[in-house]
């Protein structure tokens, strides 16, 4: 082999040589952009997760109050259970559930139904809760309309409300012996324990 050969090859070597490295030069450009775009597509979805999280952590940390619309339709909606006795209480009792409780009362009242602010019925009655429950005795249709009426008008408002069966009922069969029945209107009455956020 002769110089001019070895020359030859050598070129054609270094030219083989320099493709491959622009080659491998604009893979790893590609590779680079791709990743890059990856990254950012991946931060983009973070910082989306991120204010979702925030987002649902202000809701959870903020109290739970009715607005004047929420307490208007909550007042059009009870108005025909006015002159039922409704007990309302906050169980554990702390600023943000007796500020709702209160809110309750005032919107109960306003609606012509005799509430009243009433703990102790609360904790004997129905006890420590989550979010809002409505207690009334088993098979009393007025008083069972009026929990799950109550029930539903909050859940609208967008807060978490129950209406449950079972109030007095550890005297209820007593007074069945004794002639009255569960749709008397002494059982109509309802009570109302508003607890922890959920």
């Amino acid at each position: 082999m002769s110089a001019d050969d070895i020359f030859y090859w050598s070129n054609w070597v270094l030219v083989f040589a320099l493709v491959l490295g622009l080659l491998a030069t604009y893979a790893i450009v590609v590779s680079g952009i791709s990743r890059d775009k990856a990254l950012k597509r991946e931060l983009a979805e973070q910082k989306t997760r991120t204010a979702e999280a925030e987002l649902a952590l202000a809701k959870l940390k903020a109290p739970r109050l009715l607005n004047e619309k929420q307490m208007q339709t909550l007042v059009s909606r009870m108005k025909e259970f006015a002159g039922q006795n409704i007990a309302v209480g906050a169980i554990p009792f702390t600023y943000e559930a007796a500020s709702l409780a209160d809110q309750i009362v005032r919107a109960l009242k306003a609606a012509g139904v005799n509430a009243e602010f009433n703990q102790g019925a609360a904790g004997v009655q129905v006890g420590a809760v989550n979010g809002i429950v409505a207690r009334a005795t088993t098979g009393n249709e007025k008083g069972a309309k009026f929990a799950t009426s109550f029930a539903q008008a909050m859940n609208d408002a967008g807060i978490k409300a129950t209406a449950r069966e079972g109030l007095l009922e550890s005297i209820m069969g007593k007074l069945i012996e004794q002639g009255r029945h569960r749709n008397d209107p002494a059982n109509q009455w309802v009570v109302i324990v508003v607890g922890d956020k959920i």
